[in-house]
């Protein structure tokens, strides 16, 4: 995707500040620990034509048309696409917004990061991208700084208080905030977190309505379907979208990545469309309501040959185990199929298959063919 006009500013602010030795110019600088930016990269793009039933859907129009602040929350189940949504949604929130008023924030959470599962990080990421779009608002964050210095971001209160404050100032205007992986918050960080979330709101009988400020402030959270969660969102009136529901549709969408990835196969490794629709087939059989089973690794090395489609479907032809988790796992190469490089995790007795440029979405593996 090409440099939009508003990602073109925030770095122009941000060199800006970087030649600066000011208060305010080590400040921002203290706020951008977390790489946030490369968090958000991890995640594939959607494949063309997903995701239409979201958009469509009543309980996200509710959210995104609501005058007033909002807070949705968007459950699902794993290898449904939570991540991707997310991506997609920053992407067009950011594209469709009309006037500079408007700022988009967001933060990839990721079990697998020390930097990505802790909701200090990910409200530093958000004062950073707030304050890159609008550089007036970073002097509700410079007194903490120059008291507390560098150490001011390791605190969620602080982080909170001075987020609440720079959403109120009238010089911020609307603010968007998407937030991806809940769940895969660290629990303590994450209860903070929500606990902030639920006492920035004054509940009425009808709805969430921040009680300090005029333009709207807009949360909308992505998560598996988690007790803890929900138990900590109870009482809010929140938009709940449960995802994990909308079966039919994800079915729909989840054959619109099969045939995306089988025919990036028959490309790359030169298979005819009989084979294509063969394979094709095979990934449906095993997807099992989600992408898990779709998690190949496709590279395209220059100096490796074709190879029949049969050995890459002894690859594929591994029994699922649905319940396998990758927690703690070593990627190891498996093998390669013409320009098709396979890779799994080590553990369990056998190996997980995934796709190497999604960093969720895995399957177990009983055996495993292992290439002479």
């Amino acid at each position: 995707m090409t440099d939009r006009p508003q990602a073109n500013y925030e770095r122009s602010q941000h060199n800006s500040f970087k030649g600066s030795e000011t208060p305010e110019a080590l400040c921002l600088r203290s706020l951008y620990t977390p790489d946030y930016e490369s968090y958000k990269s991890r995640n594939p793009s959607r494949v063309e034509g997903t995701l239409g039933w979201f958009l469509g859907h009543e309980k996200y129009r509710q959210w995104l048309q609501e005058q007033r602040s909002s807070l949705s929350w968007v459950s699902a189940d794993p290898g449904c696409g939570k991540s991707v949504l997310a991506l997609f949604l920053v992407d067009e929130l950011e594209d469709r917004q009309s006037e500079p008023s408007a700022t988009v924030c967001y933060f990839f959470f990721k079990g697998d990061n020390e930097e990505q599962r802790r909701a200090e990080f990910a409200l530093s990421a958000l004062l950073h991208q707030l304050f890159t779009a609008k550089p007036s608002l970073i002097r509700h964050a410079t007194k903490d700084f120059e008291s507390k210095g560098d150490n001011f971001t390791e605190d969620i209160g602080t982080l909170w208080r001075i987020f609440t404050s720079a959403t109120a100032d009238p010089d911020c205007g609307d603010v968007i905030i998407i937030f991806d992986g809940l769940d895969e918050c660290e629990v303590s960080t994450r209860e903070k977190l929500i606990d902030s979330l639920a006492l920035s709101y004054a509940v009425s009988a009808n709805r969430t309505i921040p009680t300090t400020r005029d333009t709207s402030l807009k949360f909308l959270l992505t998560s598996r379907s988690c007790g803890s969660i929900e138990r900590r969102f109870r009482g809010l009136p929140i938009i709940r979208l449960r995802a994990e529901a909308e079966t039919l549709a994800i079915g729909a969408d989840i054959e619109l990545v099969v045939n995306s990835v089988a025919e990036e196969l028959r490309h790359m490794c030169g298979l005819t469309e009989l084979e294509r629709a063969r394979l094709r087939d095979h990934l449906v059989q095993d997807a099992d309501g989600t992408c898990l089973w779709l998690s190949l690794a496709i590279e395209k090395p220059s100096d490796y040959g074709e190879s029949p489609l049969k050995d890459v479907l002894r690859i594929l032809n591994t029994p699922s185990n649905m319940d396998a988790v990758t927690d703690g796992r070593s990627r190891v190469p498996v093998g390669r199929y013409g320009s098709v490089a396979v890779y799994g995790y080590r553990g369990g007795g056998g190996y997980d298959i995934r796709r190497g440029h999604s960093t969720g979405s895995v399957i177990g593996a009983d055996r495993i063919y292992e290439p002479t």
